[in-house]
């Protein structure tokens, strides 16, 4: 008996009630403290997790929009590509033209060179059989 006594001597409130009720009340506040804490923190935890979900979204969001930009960047791409051949086959196609209107030209030029010199030969026909009859 005296060693229990001995025991609850060194716990200093127990052999008082009020002072035992004190220590009680006293433990009971900072659990609570420590519960409310706990609550916060908690609280504090889940906002940050949905924030950093909602980053992770965006980000993700991000990410599909530059796929997106750089698709489109070459989907671009490919049609200047297509146009610059395009382009190609236009400027050598007016190449061609230029060179058969150029042949036309020449053509037109041989063309009235030997209407000159049909006519001249006709002249010369008539001038000779004129000549032919009145000999």
């Amino acid at each position: 008996s005296s060693g229990i006594n001995a025991e609850w001597s060194l716990r200093p409130g127990l052999q008082d009630p009020a002072a035992s009720q004190k220590q009680c009340t006293k433990i009971g506040d900072q659990r609570d403290s420590k519960d409310n804490e706990n609550k916060r923190v908690v609280a504090q935890n889940t906002k940050l997790s949905i924030e950093l979900a909602d980053l992770k979204k965006a980000l993700a969001c991000k990410g599909d929009g530059e796929r997106a930009m750089l698709e489109a960047s070459n989907e671009l791409r490919v049609v200047r590509d297509e146009l610059e051949n395009l382009m190609d086959i236009i400027s050598s196609k007016d190449n061609k033209i230029a060179d058969l209107q150029f042949e036309m030209a020449e053509m037109d030029n041989k063309l009235t060179q030997l209407n000159e010199e049909a006519e001249a030969k006709t002249e010369e026909i008539k001038t000779l059989r004129s000549q032919v009859r009145d000999a």
